[in-house]
């Protein structure tokens, strides 16, 4: 109960404190960052880039797995016939197929989230400059983010910089 109040009031002052940016004549607008990125020509590459990059790997994987499924098969079909040293050596070398394809299955993982970090971190450096260029041109004051994860219940479409921060970021790409 404590926390709900501490919350309400929290919101009371942050509403009158919007009231008084309001009346002071401070324009706020909303860009959406994540829509920013997936329409962008630099966000649609890099979605590109990392659809690449998981085919890839999911076929390096695959392929490893059918070579498993396939070894899997032969012990099985000469298990009756191979010697137990044979068998035993043909357990290990299943047993090092399983280290190997979980190895990739983590490389990957590995690759795939630096890779997203990496890019998301490049994101945000090019878009803030963006974004203050947008705002200055528009005489915003304030700019909040209203992609996913954000509190903000509604927004008047008419102060949505996110298509102007598309505009500005693909002009920003030097092919």
């Amino acid at each position: 109960m404590k926390k709900h109040l501490t919350s309400l009031i929290g919101l009371i002052l942050l509403a009158g404190s919007l009231s008084a940016f309001a009346q002071a004549g401070t324009k706020i607008a909303v860009v959406d960052a994540e829509m920013v990125i997936q329409n962008s020509i630099k966000g649609k590459r890099f979605f590109k880039q990392m659809e690449d990059f998981g085919k890839n790997r999911t076929d390096s994987i695959k392929a490893k797995v059918d070579a498993y499924k396939e070894k899997e098969k032969e012990l099985q079909t000469k298990l009756s016939s191979l010697s137990e040293d044979k068998r035993k050596s043909m357990g290990l070398e299943l047993q090092k197929m399983e280290t190997e394809i979980k190895r990739m299955q983590e490389d990957a993982k590995r690759e795939s989230d630096v890779m997203i970090n990496d890019a998301l971190d490049k994101f945000r450096r090019e878009l803030i400059p963006v974004i203050e260029s947008v705002a200055t041109s528009k005489s915003v004051d304030m700019v909040f983010n209203i992609g996913p994860g954000t509190n903000i219940a509604y927004v008047n479409k008419a102060i949505d910089l996110t298509a102007d921060v598309v505009k500005a970021y693909d002009a920003t790409v030097k092919d």
